[in-house]
């Protein structure tokens, strides 16, 4: 069941509203469920109204027992965010009415408290107090799942119609007006399947997801999110990083090119490099900022694992608090450099490694031209420069020590 739940919280400038929907329907089976599709394009909704509302915000948890959604508008604020809250308790109202059994809401703000208050004199035993309920206190009632559909909170207690309304007993079925047609039965559910659970749980995490990308991103589309790196979009929409079409258009059309001709211009380096290289007992590599996960991953994951050749990465920033000083003459050490803001932390390795080093090489991203990409924007792609570059290595490495880079020893060659 999904439950949903409208409070205010005390805040300096008044109540500020908050609206949280979690768990999930059980109407139907993930991807078939109408009840969660309909709590969710509420939740979205109220989410898109709000978007660019200083004072607003929303926040998804994938949590066990299902996806938690949930908004806040904090005080002071326009009258429109107000009546945004009010439309989305009102849907969420007709929902828990419509399907009591998958779907419940209340209102615990003191003011939907206050409205419920006939009710629970009823609940306590107050039978002479209460005054019938209205029409938005019986909806309110039912959603909350205090009063079944079509139950009278007060069973002894009759109303008089007002005058020229004809009095409509609550136990007469509402008939379909003339030339409209009943309402077909619901089908009946489907029966669950094995291993559902583990795949109401995948659904449930990439409705959370999606409930994250929809929130930032109103137009959200799959296809394009797959295309477009997530926290860049979501900086764009923050207003921390307007440049971002401007950026990844360059990427766009130019790089695939450049990487194309930064490995061809490295191929040569590569072959030098490889020959040197490709019998060393102990190879260290340094990196820093983005060039430092390429670094970790080449040492580790090609070096080691696939020619089988004996590394260690080191982050420059770490470099002189140890390493410094087992480097002579003759040890080797290769040093990635970036154009992100980290650059300086390489800087000064660079600079050390000529005064005790003879056997060192610096691979510079700043070397290789990528043509119509933008300076400002090299920084972010450092690390696929120097991939480039160390492509070549490993395509001469390979060919140089007969030893192709698809073979393991051990890996997946035995259980362990």
């Amino acid at each position: 069941m999904i439950k949903v739940n409208y409070t205010e919280l005390d805040g300096p400038y008044g109540p500020a509203m908050r609206l949280e929907a979690a768990g999930h329907a059980g109407y139907a089976p993930a991807g078939q469920d109408i009840v969660c599709a309909g709590v969710s394009t509420l939740m979205q909704a109220l989410v898109s109204l709000l978007a660019g509302e200083e004072n607003a915000h929303s926040d998804a948890f994938d949590e066990p027992d299902g996806p938690r959604l949930t908004v806040t508008a904090a005080r002071p604020c326009t009258a429109w965010v107000e009546g945004a809250f009010e439309l989305a308790k009102a849907g969420f109202a007709l929902l828990a009415e419509r399907y009591p059994d998958n779907v419940r809401f209340a209102d615990r703000s003191a003011r939907g408290k206050q409205e419920m208050m006939d009710l629970q004199l009823f609940a306590d035993g107050g039978e002479a107090a209460a005054p019938a309920l209205s029409a938005a206190q019986e909806q309110q009632a039912v959603a909350s799942g205090t009063l079944k559909p079509g139950e009278k909170a007060d069973a002894k207690q009759e109303t008089t119609a007002p005058e020229g309304e004809k009095e409509v007993k609550e136990t007469e079925p509402v008939k379909a007006e003339e030339g409209q047609e009943q309402e077909p039965p619901r089908p009946a559910l489907p029966k669950r399947f094995p291993g559902s659970q583990a795949v109401d749980a995948l659904h449930r995490r990439w409705a959370a997801e999606e409930a994250m990308m929809r929130r930032a991103v109103p137009e959200f589309s799959l296809q394009k999110e797959l295309a477009d790196p997530e926290m860049r979009r979501l900086m764009q929409l923050a207003g921390d990083f307007p440049q971002y079409e401007q950026q990844y258009a360059e990427y766009d059309r130019y790089l695939p090119q450049a990487l194309v001709e930064t490995e061809k211009a490295a191929d040569d380096f590569g072959r030098t490099f490889a020959e040197r290289h490709c019998n060393d007992a102990m190879h260290y590599f340094v990196g820093a900022g983005n060039q430092y996960g390429s670094t970790y991953s080449y040492a580790m994951c090609y070096w080691e694992e696939q020619h089988w050749l004996r590394s260690k990465s080191i982050h420059a920033a770490e470099f002189f608090h140890g390493t410094l000083e087992i480097v002579d003459k003759d040890t080797p050490v290769t040093l990635f450099m970036g154009e992100d803001a980290q650059r300086p932390l390489s800087e000064r390795v660079k600079n050390f490694l000529p005064r005790v080093c003879g056997n060192y090489t610096i691979i510079d991203a700043a070397d290789y031209p990528l043509t119509g990409i933008s300076p400002a924007f090299r920084g972010d792609i450092s690390h696929l420069v120097t991939h480039a570059v160390t492509q070549r290595i490993d395509a001469h490495m390979e060919q140089i020590n007969r030893h192709p880079m698809e073979i393991r020893r051990y890996y997946r060659q035995f259980p362990y």
